[in-house]
C-alpha cells in the first residue's frame, strides 16, 4: 500500500517501480545428464555458429529419439550466462508441430519481446528428422546426430537402469550389455528400456527380457525404425497389466504432438470401460491420474501442465510406436486411421468402401476443422454426387467402434448437418463428436444398439431424438457446455427430448453441466435402477436437488 501510494505521489518512482522485463533465456528443465564426446562436440559446433555472423540459420537433423531435443535444449541453457550470451537480447524456444498454426507462433515470440518496435538480428537453431528440411529451410550449416558409440550408449543406459544392482553382479552385467546393444546406440531406447530394468534384481529377470529383445528382432527389415518400434514395445509389454497397456494405446488416438488434457483422457478410459471398478466418479479420476503416473514412470507418456490445467503428451517416436502396435505390427494399417489436419481428413473420406473394411478406429482428437468435417459427417462424401452409394445393409464402415471427431470447429454455420451416417457404422461402441458443427442426431441413432459411450458436448443441439432410447447398452452420456456463447460465457438451454434418457437402462454417468437439466420425475427413474455413478447438471429447483 505504501509503494502504490509514494508511486502516486512522486513522479521519481514511476520509471523504476514498472515490471521487470522477460528473462533473456528461460532454462528448460532435462531430465538427462549429457554423455560422451560426440555430443559434447556437437554443441560445440552449434556454439560455434552461434557466434559466426555468416551463419544465421542451422538445421540439426536425425532419426526419432535420437537427441536432438537434447541437445538444442542443452544450447538453450548454454546461453544462461556466459561471453556467448552478451551477443543475444532474447533466447526464444518454441515447438513447432507438423501442422504449425503460424499467428499462435508469432503470438509466442513476440511475448518474449521487451520492445516489439525494435529491429533485431536473428539467428534461427531448429531441429527435424528430415535432410530435406534443412534445405528447404535454406541452413547454412547442418549437423546430423547419430547413434551412440557402445560406451557412450552404456553410461546413457545406466542413468536410467540400476546401475548399483548392476554393478553388484558380474552376470547381471554382462547380461545388461547385451540388454543395452539390442538399443542400437538410440537414446530413446536407452531411456525407455534402461527404465524398464531398473527394478530387475536377479541374473533370471535380465535373461528374460534379453529373450525377448531377440525374438522380437526382425533382422530382414532394413533401417532401424521398425527394429526402434520392436525394441520399444518391450517397455510397452513390461506394463503390469493389459489394462494399463491399452490406456497407453488410447493415447495415440490424438494426433502426433499433441498436449492432451489429463481430464480429456481420464474420460475415454472410463467410457471404454478401461476404469470400470468404482463407486463414485471422483474414485475413477484418482485411478485415471495413478494410471498417468505409472505411465510416466514408464517413460511412455511426457507430463506438463500449466497454471490451470495437466498434460500429457506421447513422445513422437512412441506415437508411431503406438500405432504400430495397434496394426498389429504394420499388417493391418488401415486398422486405426488417426489424422491431424483437414486436409487428412478430405484425403480419407475419398477412399473407396473397401478401405475401411478393416478400420476399427477413426479420430481426429483436438483438430482445428475446416469445411471438411461435414461432409465427412453427412452422407455426402460417399461420392462426388452426393448420393448414397453404399446401401444399408452394405455398411460403409462395417467394424468401426470408434469414432473420435472431437475438435475446434471453424466452419460456416450454413455448414452444420444433422448426423445421419450410423446406418454406415452399426458396430460402434463409442461416439465422441464434442466440438463438432452438427444440429442434431438422426433417428437412425436406433441402429447403434452395442452404443456405450456418446459425447455431443459443445455443438448446437437443441433436441434429442426419441430413438435415443433404443441404446439399450449407452453407459456413458456427456452433453455439457453448449456451443452458443454470449458476452464470454456459455448459454444454456433446455432441450427437447431429454426425457429419453431416464430410459436407457444401462447409463451409470450423466453429465449435462452448464447446458441443461432433467426433471425431478426423469432422475428418480434413474435413481432407482442403482446403476448411477455420476450425474453433473444445473439445478433448477428444489425438488430436483
Amino acid at each position: 500500500k505504501e509503494i502504490n501510494n509514494l508511486k502516486t505521489e512522486h513522479d521519481a518512482f514511476k520509471e523504476i517501480a514498472e515490471t521487470q522485463p522477460p528473462r533473456a533465456v528461460l532454462e528448460i528443465a532435462t531430465s538427462v545428464t549429457l554423455v560422451g564426446n560426440t555430443i559434447k562436440l556437437n554443441l560445440e559446433k552449434v556454439r560455434g555458429y552461434l557466434v559466426d555472423d555468416d551463419v544465421s540459420m542451422a538445421g540439426i537433423w536425425g532419426m526419432g529419439g535420437v537427441g536432438k531435443t537434447t541437445l538444442l535444449n542443452e544450447i538453450n541453457n548454454s546461453l544462461l550466462d556466459g561471453d556467448t550470451n552478451r551477443r543475444f537480447n532474447y533466447v526464444i524456444s518454441l515447438v513447432v508441430s507438423k501442422e504449425p498454426q503460424f499467428e499462435k507462433l508469432q503470438n509466442e515470440i513476440s511475448k518474449s519481446f521487451e520492445n516489439r518496435g525494435q529491429s533485431y538480428k536473428r539467428k534461427v537453431i531448429f531441429t527435424t528428422r528430415d535432410d530435406d528440411v534443412c534445405a528447404h529451410m535454406n541452413a547454412h550449416k547442418k549437423i546430423k546426430v547419430e547413434c551412440m558409440g557402445e560406451e557412450e550408449a552404456w553410461h546413457l543406459f545406466k542413468q536410467f537402469a540400476n546401475e548399483e544392482i548392476i554393478n553388484s553382479n558380474a552376470i547381471i552385467e554382462q547380461l545388461a550389455r547385451k540388454v543395452m546393444k539390442k538399443c542400437s546406440g538410440l537414446p530413446l531406447a536407452l531411456k525407455v528400456i534402461g527404465r524398464a530394468t531398473s527394478n530387475m534384481k536377479t541374473p533370471e529377470e535380465w535373461r528374460h527380457i534379453l529373450r525377448s529383445l531377440i525374438k522380437m528382432d526382425v533382422r530382414t527389415v532394413t533401417g532401424i525404425e521398425k527394429s526402434l518400434f520392436h525394441n520399444l514395445k518391450v517397455s510397452f509389454d513390461n506394463l503390469a497389466s493389459d489394462t494399463l497397456r491399452q490406456c497407453f494405446l488410447c493415447c495415440a488416438q490424438w494426433r502426433e504432438d499433441f498436449d492432451i488434457k489429463s481430464l480429456d483422457l481420464i474420460e475415454p478410459w472410463i467410457g471404454c470401460g478401461l476404469i470400470g471398478d468404482f463407486w463414485k466418479h471422483g474414485e475413477a479420476f484418482d485411478e485415471g491420474f495413478s494410471l498417468i503416473a505409472k505411465l510416466n514412470e514408464a517413460c511412455l507418456l511426457e507430463l506438463d501442465y500449466d497454471f490451470t490445467e495437466d498434460y500429457v503428451k506421447l513422445h513422437d517416436v512412441i506415437h508411431d510406436m503406438a500405432l504400430w502396435i495397434v496394426s498389429e505390427c504394420g499388417k493391418k494399417k488401415n486398422k486405426w486411421i488417426v489424422g491431424g489436419s483437414d486436409d487428412d481428413l478430405r484425403q480419407f473420406s475419398k477412399w473407396e468402401a473397401g478401405n475401411w473394411q478393416e478400420t476399427e478406429l477413426i479420430s481426429f482428437n483436438g483438430t482445428l476443422f475446416g469445411n471438411s468435417l461435414p461432409k465427412f459427417l453427412s452422407d455426402k462424401n460417399i461420392d462426388e454426387k452426393g448420393q448414397v452409394s453404399v446401401a444399408a445393409t452394405s455398411p460403409r464402415y462395417p467394424n468401426l467402434q470408434n469414432l473420435f471427431m472431437a475438435g475446434y470447429s471453424r466452419c460456416d454455420k450454413r455448414d452444420e448437418v444433422v448426423i445421419n451416417f450410423f446406418p454406415h457404422m452399426p458396430s460402434l461402441t463409442h461416439l465422441n463428436l464434442s466440438g463438432a458443427p452438427i444440429t442434431g442426431l438422426s433417428k437412425e441413432i436406433r441402429v447403434l444398439v452395442n452404443l456405450q459411450y456418446l459425447n455431443i458436448s459443445a455443438t448446437s443441439i437443441r433436441s434429442l431424438p426419441p430413438e435415443l432410447e433404443e441404446l439399450k447398452q449407452l453407459k456413458y452420456f456427456f452433453f455439457r457446455r453448449p456451443s452458443f456463447v454470449s458476452k464470454g460465457k456459455p448459454v444454456p438451454i433446455k432441450a427437447d427430448g431429454l426425457s429419453a434418457l431416464s430410459r436407457l437402462p444401462e447409463l451409470q454417468v450423466l453429465d449435462l453441466y452448464e447446458n441443461t437439466c432433467l426433471e425431478a420425475g426423469d432422475l428418480r427413474i434413474l435413481m432407482d435402477r442403482k446403476r448411477i455413478k455420476a450425474i453433473s447438471m444445473d439445478v433448477e429447483s428444489v425438488e430436483i436437488l
